[in-house]
Parts: C-alpha cells; structure tokens; sequence
C-alpha cells in the first residue's frame, strides 16, 4: 500500500469517546466526513491527488466501519454526530475547515454548519456527494437486509467473503475497487460485535427526517454522481436547491459512493471551492502514471 493510504491513524478524545483520523499536509484545513458502513478510507484517492499544501483530516466516525467502539452514553444520532464533528474541529483548534462529506455524512455537517453553536463558526465552506437528504441510515437495506442484530450479523456474514463485498459494493459504486481496499474501507464491521451494535444504535437514532432546514448559508458545491440508482440526479438538484449560495456538478460514471468512482474529478471540485491552484498533476498524468502513482491502483 502506498504512502497516502497507510498514514499512521491518531486518536482524538470526544464526547463519544476516542476517534480514530488521519492527518496529512499542512495549511488550509480539510475534513473529510463519510457515511454509514463506511469508514474515511473513503477519501484515500481523492486525498491522493490533492496538494500537500493543504491539511487533510479523514476521521472515523462511529458509523458502522470504525475500529474502535464508541461508549454506551454516546449520542450516536445524527445531530450528536454534528456535535462530535465540532468537538474534533474544536479539539484540533481549526479554523477557515471546508467540509467534504458523502452518504450520511452529508446530513452531519449541514447539521453542524448550520447549528446556533459557535464553533459552526469555524465552518468557511462544504462540498457535498451523493446522499439522502433525509439523512437516514441504511441504503443496505437494498440486500433485504433489517436494520437489527440478526440483520446486521447476516450483512456481516455477507460480507466476510469477497464475493459478499463485490456483490454488496457493485449498486454503490461504477467501478468496484479491489478486495483489499474494500476490507479497509469496512473496518471493524466485518470482525467486531460490538462495532455493528454501534451502528445499531445509529440507525435508532438517526433523524429519518428531512433537514432542509438547515439554516447554513455559507457557500456549498454539490457534487452528484449521475449513475447512483438510490439517489438519482432529480434528488440531487433538489438538495442543492435547499441552500442559498449553491453550485451543482453533475458528474457521469459515478454512483453513490462518488470518493471512489471519481476521486480526481472530486478533487478538482473541492480546489475551485476553495479558490486553490490545480496541481499539474491533475491534468498532465496519462492513465498508465496515475496508475503507477496509486500503487497498482489498489
């Protein structure tokens, strides 16, 4: 695995108890916030083609792929998710923070960027993916599987065999990425109880209603995948319409999990947002380097 993959993860203290990211550059934060089943080895090839004169922090939020379990206090909802991604913004004492979120994350920072706390200050812009609106978890729920323990153990079983992952990542994806990649990216859902009863419990507890009314008025690109059967581009215009000083970008061959299918494209996306200069890398690699620079492209 190369560099950018394998950073040594540190460990955060939170209301929730301790969280797991990974930092990388220095300069203009970036934090990167990912959904349900899903762990911030989401962000690996975007953060790939980024400059290293920017901070990137892709954290592990207790969604279900997190390694390490959250305490049984722990307010696992998405508006105590918005809080536990404040507490990590405060904690690291960042400032100028764009967000970029996908799935169920997105529904965190809107929630966080738009909250009456004065941290939410903190917030100076966000791009957002592919993702319910209504912020609830469970788009597993395509496999007929229940949102409960028996549920989430046959989802694991599943999932313990490469054919299961394939199998659950192609709806999710254009292009399922290899086995390997697919096992970070799960995380300790696919080995430990005690994560899938995190999940459990976040499914519980998440809002499960719409939260346009979010009241964030900073400046968003929304950044929609056109090929995502669960959450089509018609719902995608009708997300960016919910904030007031919104850009969308349709963007071909990607599904719900976008980070994977387009990471350049995401990348692009995220430096126009924040007014950066593209590294000639972005445009100058022929196909065959950008594999050799992604390590095989795993």
């Amino acid at each position: 695995m190369v560099g950018y993959r394998t950073v040594d993860r540190k460990l955060i203290s939170t209301r929730a108890g301790s969280i797991e990211y990974r930092d990388t550059g220095q300069g203009q934060p970036v934090v990167f916030v990912h959904g349900a089943l899903v762990n911030g080895a989401l962000w690996d090839d975007v953060v790939f083609y980024l400059p290293f004169g920017l901070r990137l922090l892709r954290l592990d939020l207790p969604l279900g792929a997190h390694r390490l379990p959250v305490g049984q206090a722990a307010d696992l909802s998405s508006f105590g998710m918005a809080c536990l991604l404040l507490d990590f913004i405060e904690a690291l004492d960042l400032r100028g923070v764009t967000l970029v979120a996908n799935g169920e994350g997105c529904s965190i920072c809107r929630l966080a960027g738009g909250s009456d706390d004065q941290r939410a200050d903190r917030i100076d812009g966000m791009l957002l993916t592919n993702c319910d609106p209504a912020g609830s978890l469970g788009h597993w729920r395509q496999f007929g599987t229940t949102v409960d323990s028996d549920g989430l153990e046959r989802l694991a079983r599943m999932l313990s065999t490469s054919e299961g992952r394939r199998t659950f990542f192609e709806p999710l994806v254009w292009t399922v990425p290899p086995d390997e990649q697919l096992r970070d990216l799960m995380g300790g859902f696919l080995y430990d109880a005690a994560i899938r009863f995190d999940v459990l419990r976040a499914s519980r507890e998440a809002t499960g209603a719409d939260i346009s009314a979010s009241s964030y008025d900073g400046p968003v690109k929304v950044v929609w995948g056109v090929e995502d059967s669960l959450f089509p581009p018609e719902v995608g215009r009708r997300f960016a319409q919910g904030f007031s000083d919104c850009t969308l970008q349709t963007v071909e061959q990607a599904r719900l999990l976008l980070p994977l299918d387009q990471p350049e494209t995401l990348a692009i996306a995220l430096l126009d947002l924040m007014g950066q200069t593209h590294p000639d890398h972005l445009h100058n690699d022929s196909n065959a380097e950008r594999t050799a620079r992604k390590g095989g492209g795993a």
